[in-house]
């Protein structure tokens, strides 16, 4: 009867590369006269390749809006590789699913989210991360499992301004905002084509009334009742923006233009 023994262990390669093994095999000799010699076999391994562990990198990035970016990077292993992202949004001091998908095989994996499309229960403005795994090609395959930067995302800022009266020495200009949660406002004017900042405050309101510094005049003339009435018009055009700091990028947004006026020297 033949008999056959079976060994087995393990080898922690150096490097990554292709490798395989050498195996010789001896029996023992017959040391009685006239005995059989020692013999030997080799054989030879079918060839592995070794690869490097599998890493990567993520990131989040916000814009000035309910959107972001996502942007992953795999490395080691075996490429091309799957991205299996799971976005979450921390809702009550948990952080709960908000999205899942996956993308590739490819080297890397990117594209841009909008919060308000996500239908978990857990969409709109708030803090988010992602959680993703990056595996590799081999089979089975090998991972890695990664945990983003946090981010906020919000909605963006809309402003805009109203006047409270149309004439007199003083206008005030009231600024009306959506979305304007931790904003500051600069408010301008347009001077020779230019627009200037006049002041920056965390109140929506100004108060307006230096016309002839900034504009030249223009005659005009109106009529109240019988009365016919000659003087001269300033206009001033003033606009506002409104600004937040969200992750360290400055956002704003700009209102439209309004004309500001202030009518002097009436002769009837």
């Amino acid at each position: 009867m033949t008999k056959v023994k079976h060994y087995n262990g393990s080898f922690t390669a150096p490097s990554a590369g292709a490798y395989r093994g050498v195996l010789t095999v001896r029996d023992t000799a017959d040391t009685a006269p006239g005995g059989k010699p020692q013999c030997q076999v080799q054989v030879t391994s079918p060839t592995v390749t070794v690869y490097a562990a599998v890493g990567g990198t993520v990131l989040l990035t916000p814009g000035c809006d309910d959107t972001f970016t996502y942007a992953a990077t795999g490395s080691g292993g075996r490429a091309p590789y799957t991205f299996a992202w799971t976005i979450q949004k921390l809702v009550n001091g948990a952080w709960v699913t908000a999205k899942t998908f996956t993308s590739g095989p490819a080297a890397t994996s990117s594209g841009s989210l909008d919060v308000d499309t996500f239908n978990t229960g857990a969409n709109g403005d708030g803090h988010y991360r992602t959680l993703l795994t990056i595996k590799d090609s081999q089979s089975p395959p090998c991972a890695k499992a990664l945990v983003s930067n946090e981010i906020d995302v919000l909605h963006p800022l809309t402003v805009s301004a109203t006047k409270t009266s149309a004439n007199g020495s003083a206008l005030t200009v009231l600024l009306t905002a959506s979305s304007a949660s931790g904003a500051t406002f600069q408010w301008q004017k347009m001077v020779n084509s230019v627009w200037v900042d006049i002041a920056g405050a965390t109140s929506a309101t100004l108060t307006y009334s230096s016309f002839e510094a900034d504009a030249a005049p223009s005659a005009t003339s109106f009529a109240v009742g019988a009365d016919n009435y000659v003087g001269k018009l300033y206009t001033v055009p003033v606009r506002v923006k409104a600004r937040r700091t969200l992750n360290g990028v400055m956002c704003q947004a700009i209102s439209s233009a309004l004309p500001v006026k202030k009518i002097i020297a009436v002769d009837p």
